[in-house]
C-alpha cells in the first residue's frame, strides 16, 4: 500500500476521532458542569487547533520521514483523549460559584489546559499530513471531511446507546487506528508501539461498551461526577442505581426509596403521604419521579391536588369532564397519571429524550406496573410519542382541550435571571401561537414553572406572562389579559393561557381549588378590576407578593383600556 494511501486512511480515522471526541465532550460537560458550558468545546477546539497550526508554521518544513512522526502524534492523540477524560473528571469545579472562589477559576483554566492537549495533537496530525502531501491536498482533505462526517454519524448512534464515556473511548480507539495506518510506513518500534496502543484502546472501548462481558470479564465503568448544585449531586453515588445513556441527556435513576411525591409543580401539603418511588434526573438535574406501581391510580389520590393540574380544574368548571390532553415532557409519567386520574379521554405524551421513553417502557416498565404498555382501559388512552413538543403539534392535525407543560426545564443560565427561559423553543411567542392553534375552543395551555426562586424574583412566570400576552395579541385577540390566568402554589405557579376569555365559573373554581389546597391563589385574575387595590398580604411576603402582582399587571394587564 502506498504511503499516500496510508496517509489517507490515517487522516480519515483521525478526522472521525476528532469530531467524535468533540461531540462526546458536549455530553461530558453537560453532566460535569452545566449545559451552557458545552459551548466550551468550541473554544477549546479552536485553542488546540490554533496552537497546532502555530507550531507547524514556526517549524516550517515538514520532516523528511514524516510517517513515524505522524504515527507518533496519532498514537499520542489516542492516549491523550482517554487521559483527558480521567484527569478532567477529577478536577473539582463549581461553575455556579465561578467568581466567588479563586480555585474555581484555576480549575476552569486547568480544564482548558487538559482538554486542549488532545485537540492540539489531533490538529498536529491533520496539519502535518496536509503539509507533507500538499501536492494532493484536495484528496487528503476529502478523506478528512468524510471521516468527520462518519464521526458525527457514529456520535448520534453511539451516544444514544453507549453514553459519553464509551464514546470518548471509541474516539481514542479510532485515533489509535489512525496511528496504526500512519505507522505502516514507519520503523519497527513505531509499528509495535502503535499496535500495542491500538489493542489497549480497542479493549478499553469494548470494555466500556459492555463487549468484554461476552468473554466473562466485568464491564468497565467510569461514572462522570455530577456538577455541584445539581439535585443528583446531593445523592451518594451508590444511591444512583442506573445511568441510561442518551444523545439528548443522560438519565440517572436512584435506588428505590420512600419519598414525598413530587412533580413539575407542588402538591397540597396536608395529608400528603410518603410513597415508594425513585428519583429520576437528566444530566443530574431536572428531577422527576418514578412511582412504584404507578398504573394502580387508586394508590395516588393526591394526583388531583397539584397546583400543576389547575388547568383541569378550569376545564371541569366549564363542563369538560373528559378533556383530550397533550403532555409535553413525559418524565417519569406523573403528568400522564394525573391526566388519567382527571378523566382525560385521550393522553398524547410527547418526550424528546429517547432514554426517558426506554426507561418507562422497558427498563422500569414492570416497576411502573405497565403504565405505558398496558392495552386495557384506561391505559389504552395513552399514546407515547418520541419527539419534540412543538414539532409534534406542527405536524399533527389533532386538537386538544389541554396542553400541559409541567417543569419542562430550559435551565436558566444564570442566577441573575439572564437568559431566563430563552434556551427552549417551548417558551417563545411562536410556541404559544402554535399551541393555541392546536387547541379546541375554550382549551387551555398550562405552563407550570418556578415563581419564587433565587434571587427571590418571579422571573420565569413573569416572563411567561409577557410571552403569553404578546402571543395572544399577535394572534388577533382584542383583550389578551382576559385569556391569561396565573395561580401560585408556593414556589411554583401555573400560567394558564386560554383560547377564549376566562369565565366567572372557571375563576371561582380556581379560587376554591387554591383555598382548599392551601395555595397562595390567583396572582393574576383576568376578571379583576385592574384599578382595584390588592388584598392585604400577611407579612413577611406582602412586599414580594405586591411586587409580583404589580409586575404581572404591568406585563399582562397593563394594556387595559382606561375606564
Amino acid at each position: 500500500m502506498s504511503s499516500f494511501r496510508n496517509a489517507q486512511i490515517g487522516v480519515f480515522a483521525v478526522g472521525a476521532s476528532i469530531i467524535l471526541f468533540e461531540i462526546a465532550l458536549t455530553r461530558v460537560f453537560a453532566v460535569m458542569m452545566w449545559h451552557h458550558f458545552t459551548y466550551m468545546v468550541v473554544s477549546i477546539a479552536l485553542l488546540g487547533f490554533g496552537a497546532a497550526g502555530s507550531v507547524l508554521t514556526m517549524v516550517g518544513r515538514p520532516p523528511r520521514r514524516p510517517a513515524g512522526r505522524l504515527g507518533f502524534f496519532s498514537t499520542a492523540f489516542a492516549i491523550a483523549i482517554v487521559a483527558s477524560l480521567y484527569f478532567g473528571s477529577v478536577i473539582e469545579l463549581d461553575t455556579l460559584r465561578l467568581f466567588e472562589r479563586g480555585e474555581n477559576i484555576a480549575a476552569l483554566l486547568l480544564y482548558y489546559l487538559v482538554l486542549a492537549v488532545p485537540l492540539f495533537l489531533g490538529g498536529l496530525v491533520i496539519g502535518l499530513a496536509l503539509q507533507v502531501h500538499a501536492d494532493r491536498i484536495h484528496r487528503l482533505y476529502f478523506a478528512d471531511l468524510v471521516g468527520s462526517a462518519l464521526g458525527a454519524l457514529i456520535a448520534v448512534v453511539a451516544l444514544d446507546r453507549l453514553g459519553a464515556v464509551s464514546v470518548v473511548h471509541l474516539a481514542g480507539m479510532l485515533a489509535a487506528l489512525g496511528g496504526l495506518a500512519f505507522a505502516r510506513d514507519a520503523g519497527l518500534l513505531g509499528r509495535v508501539a502503535s499496535i500495542l496502543v491500538a489493542a489497549v484502546m480497542a479493549f478499553a472501548a469494548a470494555g466500556h461498551a459492555g463487549g468484554v462481558e461476552a468473554i466473562g470479564l466485568p464491564r468497565l465503568h467510569w461514572p462522570l461526577p455530577i456538577a455541584p448544585g445539581k439535585e443528583m449531586a446531593a445523592l451518594k453515588e451508590e444511591l444512583v442505581e442506573r445511568r441510561l445513556p442518551s444523545a439528548t441527556a443522560e438519565v440517572e435513576v436512584s435506588a428505590n426509596m420512600a419519598l414525598e411525591p413530587f412533580m413539575g409543580g407542588e402538591f397540597a401539603l396536608e395529608g400528603l403521604p410518603r410513597v415508594e418511588g425513585r428519583v429520576v434526573a437528566q444530566d443530574g438535574t431536572a428531577p422527576t419521579m418514578l412511582y412504584a406501581a404507578a398504573a394502580d391510580l387508586a394508590r395516588f389520590p393526591f394526583l388531583g391536588d397539584s397546583q400543576a393540574n389547575s388547568g383541569y380544574v378550569a376545564l371541569q368548571a366549564a363542563g369538560r369532564k373528559t378533556p383530550a390532553a397533550l403532555v409535553v415532557g413525559v418524565g417519569g409519567g406523573v403528568d400522564v397519571m394525573a391526566a388519567l386520574a382527571q378523566g382525560a379521554s385521550s393522553v398524547t405524551a410527547v418526550e424528546i429524550n429517547g432514554a426517558m421513553i426506554r426507561m418507562v417502557t422497558e427498563d422500569y416498565d414492570d416497576y411502573l406496573g405497565g403504565l405505558f404498555t398496558r392495552k386495557e382501559p384506561p391505559f389504552d388512552r395513552i399514546r407515547l410519542v418520541h419527539g419534540e413538543g412543538r414539532s409534534h403539534v406542527l405536524n399533527t392535525e389533532e386538537r386538544y382541550d389541554l396542553i400541559q407543560l409541567s417543569g419542562v426545564d430550559s435551565f436558566t443560565a444564570l442566577n441573575t435571571g439572564a437568559y431566563t427561559l430563552s434556551e427552549s423553543y417551548l417558551y417563545t411567542v411562536e410556541a404559544v401561537r402554535d399551541f393555541l392553534a392546536h387547541l379546541n375552543d375554550g382549551g387551555i395551555i398550562n405552563y407550570s414553572r418556578f415563581i419564587m426562586t433565587r434571587p427571590k424574583l418571579p422571573r420565569e412566570t413573569l416572563r411567561l406572562a409577557a410571552i403569553a400576552r404578546q402571543a395572544l395579541e399577535e394572534a388577533g385577540v382584542a383583550d389578551p389579559a382576559a385569556s391569561i390566568c396565573i395561580l401560585q402554589g408556593r414556589r411554583w405557579a401555573s400560567t394558564m393561557i386560554k383560547k377564549g376569555p376566562f369565565t366567572r365559573d372557571e375563576i371561582d373554581a380556581l379560587r376554591d381549588f387554591a383555598s382548599e389546597r392551601g395555595f397562595r391563589g390567583l396572582v393574576f385574575d383576568p376578571l379583576r378590576d385592574p384599578d382595584a387595590a390588592f388584598d392585604e398580604e400577611p407579612a413577611p411576603l406582602s412586599a414580594l407578593a405586591l411586587f409580583y402582582r404589580e409586575a404581572i399587571r404591568a406585563q399582562v394587564g397593563g394594556l387595559f383600556p382606561a375606564p
